[in-house]
């Protein structure tokens, strides 16, 4: 009866501490910049223009900025002459790190 509970005890305790898990929500860099140039790709088809430097994204992309910035390129009115403000986000938390 004592082992059972010992085996009970011992599975909860790894049930919870699997939900504490951190898991890494970084892209790497040739992914986001697939990612980034559909989306630069999009816009230049639908406004006829796009900025004229590239947007090369940090070697190790946080997954949340880079939808961010995404979703902005997408959701930005023509013309398309600069990239967001949330793009540059991806810089931000490199540095804070």
């Amino acid at each position: 009866m004592k082992n059972i509970l010992k085996i009970k005890f011992i599975l909860m305790i790894l049930f919870i501490f699997n939900f504490c898990i951190i898991e890494d929500a970084s892209i790497n860099m040739i992914d986001a910049y697939s990612e980034l140039y559909q989306a630069i790709e999009y816009k230049y088809k639908e406004c006829g223009n796009k900025p004229e430097q590239p947007f090369i994204p940090p070697t190790k992309t946080d997954r949340d900025s880079l939808k961010l910035c995404t979703i902005s390129i997408l959701r930005m009115e023509c013309p398309f002459n600069e990239y967001p403000i949330f793009c540059y986000d991806m810089f931000l938390k490199v540095l804070k790190k």
